[in-house]
Formats: structure tokens, C-alpha cells, sequence
């Protein structure tokens, strides 16, 4: 299997949310990078969804992890929502704004 980009190495060299400056102080960086990648959104998958999201709670830098999710429309947990979370975002512009911002507060 190849290399998987994820909270840890995402492999991305764009200017998206300049990652190189935020990524490095997620609270991510102490974790399994296998957490955030659940095989499935539910089922046994639920758990580790919840546990990765735990940690997302935690995290300082939260804000700028879900814009980037976002914007570069990244697999697994990012800014404590999931692909299918992230994508309902983007399929409601009008309501992103708060959505990020709820987010960023719990």
C-alpha cells in the first residue's frame, strides 16, 4: 500500500491554508495518523470517527485543519468533521461561515 498523507505529511505543496505553519502544532501530530482515516462512516467505524473527532475538540489550530479540509476537499477527519460532513458544508455555501465557526467553538 502507498504512502498516506494525513494530518501528519499531507503531501500537499500548495499555498491552501499554509499548512507547513499550522499543521505541525495540531494535536493530531501525537496520534496514530491511522485514526483519522476511519474505513467507513459507521458501523465499528463510529468509534474511531468519535475518538478522532475527541482529539480535534482539543486542538488549537482546529480552524485552520477544517478550512483545509475543505478547501483541498481531503479524505478522513479533518477540523473534527468527516469526509461526508465536510462535503454537506460545501454543498451549502451560505451557511459555511457559521458552520465553521460552531465548529470552532465546541
Amino acid at each position: 500500500m502507498g504512502k498516506r498523507h494525513g494530518p501528519r505529511d499531507n503531501g500537499n505543496t500548495g499555498e491552501v491554508s499554509s499548512p507547513s505553519g499550522w499543521m505541525p502544532l495540531g494535536a493530531c501530530q501525537r496520534e496514530d495518523p491511522e485514526l483519522f482515516f476511519p474505513i467507513s462512516a459507521k458501523g465499528p467505524a463510529l468509534d474511531q470517527i468519535s475518538a478522532a473527532k475527541a482529539v480535534c475538540r482539543r486542538c488549537a489550530v482546529r480552524p485552520a485543519c477544517l478550512s483545509f479540509g475543505l478547501e483541498t476537499r481531503q479524505e478522513g477527519i479533518w477540523g473534527g468533521t468527516t469526509s461526508e460532513e465536510r462535503s454537506a458544508m460545501r454543498d451549502r455555501p451560505a451557511g459555511m461561515a457559521a458552520q465553521i465557526a460552531q465548529l470552532a467553538r465546541q
